[in-house]
């Protein structure tokens, strides 16, 4: 799957947490889909923005990428009420996401780094042997 981040830390509370509701009652849908567009919008946030900023993406894309089908901007409106998103000085940012996952991110850069020093290492062999 690439260098995306493959998981993101997801609260068994959230079912009963406080945002589920307002979600709920903003976009007038269930419980359930409320916490499926929450999964679907943490999963997205975890393959193409894994800090959590993501204010480079557009509205339109969050909306598409978490299948929301309904008024244009409303759902992302929704989530910053929640607040699901957090506006900051430079973008957005997906509330919370890079403190809980953060031992995930680390885990990832170091991975990146081993991977990138064999590389050179197995390319520097390589060119030792010519």
């Amino acid at each position: 799957m690439g260098e995306s981040m493959q998981w993101w830390k997801a609260s068994t509370d959230l079912k009963d947490h406080w945002k589920i509701g307002r979600l709920v009652k903003l976009l007038e849908i269930s419980e359930v889909e409320a916490i499926g567009y929450v999964h679907l919008f943490y999963s997205f946030v975890a393959k193409f923005a894994e800090t959590g900023d993501f204010g480079r993406i557009e509205t339109e894309e969050i909306e598409a990428a978490c299948k929301w089908k309904g008024t244009p901007k409303k759902f992302f409106d929704a989530f910053l009420k929640c607040p699901f998103i957090d506006k900051t000085s430079v973008g957005f940012r997906a509330h919370g996401f890079y403190d809980e996952n953060t031992r995930h991110l680390k885990d990832i850069s170091r991975k990146r780094r081993a991977r990138t020093g064999r590389a050179q290492g197995d390319t520097e062999a390589r060119d030792k042997q010519d």
